[in-house]
């Protein structure tokens, strides 16, 4: 019988939308076929949950009681137990999976006190820092290429990209208050919200081969406080943003 949890604080899909992951007082698998319910061992009080994209594993950060700290944990199908993927103190939930699930990025700090944004390598657990700065600084949202080779994060306010091999850092925010809504398939390019000096948000396009962006939004009060762009799946730059009330899709 399918048992869903009576708290249901985040959930997360598989990429093929077969399998839930959903936190609440623990981490919980559902299948969404045949409505078999786990209940993963020792993910007590998860604070978020995010699959790989084979969807064969979950990763959420646990804060630990007997160290505290906050670190991050998986578990593997036909695992008897979770596993601890690093000793990184992590900022909430400021964490995301690469695509090819071989690293993970979080925001936190080690135990010589350096903090910022960080890369873990799963096999060896190298960690490697890519920006230096107080945890504070960054908002939880990281976002990674579909090649793997950006990371879209929020620091200050503003909008920024890193390259994860040379550590390049790119500001793409448009005014203030810039905040990721989505990557192009193929990298090329991301769609973001921004206020602008009207104290309005717009929706604003970025290009890395130029390292320009475009406002492509209407310029109009009362749109809310969070307009969400996000592309469409296809090879066109249609994109469907939250304004005040209603989802409305636009071509670009």
């Amino acid at each position: 019988s399918t048992v869903i949890p009576e708290r249901i604080d985040s959930f997360d899909l598989t990429a093929d939308g077969q399998r839930l992951a959903v936190v609440g007082e623990v981490l919980t698998l559902l299948d969404l076929n045949t409505g078999v319910t786990k209940i993963v061992p020792g993910a007590d009080w998860p604070d978020r949950a995010l699959w790989s994209s084979d969807g064969t594993r979950v990763t959420f950060v646990k804060y630990d009681w007997d160290i505290g700290r906050s670190l991050i944990f998986s578990y593997q199908d036909g695992q008897e137990t979770i596993y601890q993927e690093s000793d990184l103190n992590v900022k909430d939930s400021a964490f995301a999976n690469s695509p090819n699930g071989l690293t993970l990025s979080a925001i936190g700090r080690d135990s010589q006190s350096k903090s910022g944004l960080w890369l873990i390598d799963r096999t060896t657990k190298n960690k490697r820092l890519l920006v230096e700065d107080s945890v504070w600084s960054f908002s939880d949202t990281l976002a990674w290429s579909p090649n793997g080779n950006w990371l879209a994060y929020q620091r200050d306010g503003s909008l920024r990209l890193v390259n994860v091999e040379s550590s390049t850092v790119l500001d793409v925010g448009k005014g203030k208050e810039s905040k990721l809504g989505s990557w192009f398939a193929d990298s090329s390019r991301l769609i973001y919200q921004f206020r602008n000096e009207n104290g309005n948000l717009q929706v604003a396009e970025y290009q890395l081969e130029t390292n320009t962006s475009t406002v492509i939004g209407v310029d109009a009060p009362n749109l809310g406080d969070y307009l969400a762009p996000h592309y469409l799946p296809g090879v066109a730059r249609d994109y469907i943003a939250n304004e005040g009330s209603s989802l409305v899709i636009h071509a670009i």
